[in-house]
């Protein structure tokens, strides 16, 4: 599992691979901010550092550029309370400083275009979204982008538990994708088993999209020549996970994990998946015989399953 760990990690995907996704920026991670991550003591974030929430007048300019208070008669009282509340919890040590890291954060928001989506070699603090100012992961200050990391159970388990804590090769990185606000009803999972897709998942299980049923097909013939195409020749997995967003003109690749059940099945169950991937042996011959290739018609391929959320009760059903 670890080989197919390391070749989910955005860090070692192939330029090419990395051009179907978002503009993104990868930065080292030096070791004390990795400790500093780990620690899983209470929030304080770096000296100096503060989310772009705590400005009194929000601006690309102010926040975007510095990710400090302009001067102290800018600074509000709620993020003076903030401080002040900080320090007394922490009166004992003094915050930690990563003053060259934010640097490169900066630079890299600035080029990315003034927000930004983090994430650490495999995972983004999903679950950490509710700390924001915002609800989402847009992130404008390297202050957004701590508070967000420190506060994530999926970030403290890329660090402790995938690959039995041990650091994946090259190290810990940041990564740093242009946010996009993705339509939700436009985003999806696709399983791959055996080098065929097998399923795809609205991304988000707990919604109900009305547009979906009509989007169907198109949906379905898209995401089956993104596969093909432009997915297929550059993974040398024979099985993983990948998430994609369809926007008018093109398919985005969001990520790519593990076909396992540390990954999230969404509306499907991972014993479904398993029977999804284990087809009779008359097809699974034919299916190696008639291996994909990058100029295979999609449209000759086996039909993956597709689950789709109905009234937000799941439904499996296999495609026309």
């Amino acid at each position: 599992m670890s080989a197919e760990k390391e070749a989910c990690n955005f860090c070692a995907w192939p330029a090419e691979l990395q051009r179907l996704s978002f503009p993104a920026k990868i930065i080292e991670l030096p070791d004390a901010f990795v400790a500093y991550l780990k620690d899983s003591g209470s929030i304080v974030l770096p000296d100096g550092c503060v989310p772009s929430f705590l400005c009194i007048t929000y601006s690309e300019s102010l926040c975007s550029a510095t990710g400090h208070f302009a001067n102290k008669e800018e600074d509000v009282s709620d993020s003076e309370e903030w401080a002040a509340a900080a320090e007394d919890e922490e009166n004992s040590s003094a915050p930690p400083a990563f003053p060259a890291l934010e640097a490169d954060i900066r630079a890299a928001i600035e080029e990315l275009g003034g927000s930004v989506f983090p994430k650490l070699n495999w995972t983004a603090p999903r679950d950490a979204a509710w700390i924001s100012h915002n609800g989402t992961l847009r992130c404008h200050t390297p202050g957004d982008i701590f508070l967000l990391l420190k506060s994530s159970d999926f970030v403290n388990h890329d660090l402790t538990v995938a690959l039995g804590g041990t650091a994946p090769a090259g190290g810990y990185r940041l990564v740093l994708k242009r946010f996009v606000d993705i339509a939700p009803h436009l985003e999806f999972r696709c399983f791959v088993a055996g080098r065929a897709l097998v399923g795809i998942s609205q991304r988000d299980p707990t919604i109900f999209h009305p547009q979906l049923p009509s989007l169907r097909e198109e949906v379905l013939q898209r995401i089956k020549a993104f596969f093909t195409k432009s997915v297929l020749p550059r993974v040398t997995l024979s099985n993983f996970v990948f998430d994609v967003f369809l926007d008018a003109a093109k398919v985005f690749l969001v990520d790519i994990n593990p076909f396992s059940d540390e990954t999230d099945s969404l509306l499907f169950a991972w014993p479904e998946l398993h029977d999804l991937a284990t087809p009779p042996a008359a097809l699974a011959a034919e299916q190696q015989e008639l291996a994909p290739a990058p100029s295979a018609d999609p449209a000759s391929a086996p039909a993956p399953a597709v689950a789709e959320s109905t009234d937000l009760a799941t439904t499996a059903a296999a495609a026309a």
